[in-house]
């Protein structure tokens, strides 16, 4: 299930070594890892953290090479870094063309949950509309149908406004993540990959007002009748301080969260 290994934390979250030589980078140490379904899920207290090595090579024109090996993993707000059971990696591939187009592939080994995971997805720009496509097939070794994830959005702006739809599909058994998903479909506290078996969508609006980023969305997950609702605010008060409100809706309760982060 997503989440499995998130089981202590610390406030240290970033702490490492980077050297460059020609095109690629080792980043060594406590870090953060942005990846589709491997990541470092931003809310509460902090970012989630590892203990990684990670390698990022830029020899190919127009695409980056990315191989991750965690060691460690720090939660959203405990205090202690926990030792993750046997191989964790990622390898991943991210292509873009000029904004028209973009694309990356990756490929996970979750030893400490006992998974491996493939996803692709793909992004194109056609006048004003950006159309996105996913898909996320992942192989539990304890079971024995793999869960298949599907998701298609498109999203486009008029006047102030960016305007985003989508849907998505999980198929078979319920899919899994390390932090969070990058599920078209999920939103502030749901996660599509693991809410249910079956179809979700979501329509978002968002815009920015005299300096107020302000984003309105609400999401369907059929399988169980289940929605979120959610309305975010964020205000750059100056360069190192911003607010943030995150007001969400869903079918089990109602939330309110303040931050201040400087």
């Amino acid at each position: 299930a997503t989440n499995t290994i998130q089981e202590k934390g610390s406030i240290t979250t970033e702490a490492n070594i980077v050297a460059t030589y020609a095109k690629t980078t080792l980043k060594s140490g406590r870090q953060y890892i942005e990846s589709p379904m491997f990541t470092s899920f931003d809310w509460l207290m902090k970012p989630i953290a590892y203990q990684a090595n990670a390698l990022i090579n830029k020899s190919i024109n127009n695409a980056t090479l990315i191989a991750v090996d965690a060691k460690t993993m720090a939660g959203n707000t405990d205090m202690e870094f926990t030792t993750l059971k046997d191989k964790n990696r990622a390898y991943g591939i991210v292509y873009a063309n000029d904004n028209d187009y973009s694309a990356q592939a990756w490929y996970y080994n979750i030893e400490h949950s006992k998974y491996t995971q493939a996803y692709v997805d793909t992004v194109a720009t056609f006048g004003s509309i950006e159309f996105s496509a996913q898909f996320v097939n992942t192989d539990f070794d304890e079971n024995k149908e793999d869960s298949k994830i599907y998701g298609i959005k498109a999203s486009t702006k008029l006047a102030n406004v960016e305007i985003t739809v989508a849907a998505a599909e999980v198929k078979d058994v319920l899919g899994t993540s390390v932090g969070a998903d990058s599920i078209y479909t999920s939103m502030w506290n749901s996660f599509a990959s693991d809410q249910a078996i079956g179809k979700s969508s979501l329509i978002s609006l968002s815009t920015k007002i005299a300096g107020l980023s302000l984003t309105t969305a609400y999401a369907n997950y059929e399988g169980i009748d289940n929605y979120e609702g959610n309305v975010i605010a964020e205000y750059s008060i100056s360069d190192t301080l911003g607010l943030t409100g995150v007001y969400t809706d869903t079918d089990k309760e109602e939330a309110l969260e303040v931050m201040a982060t400087y």
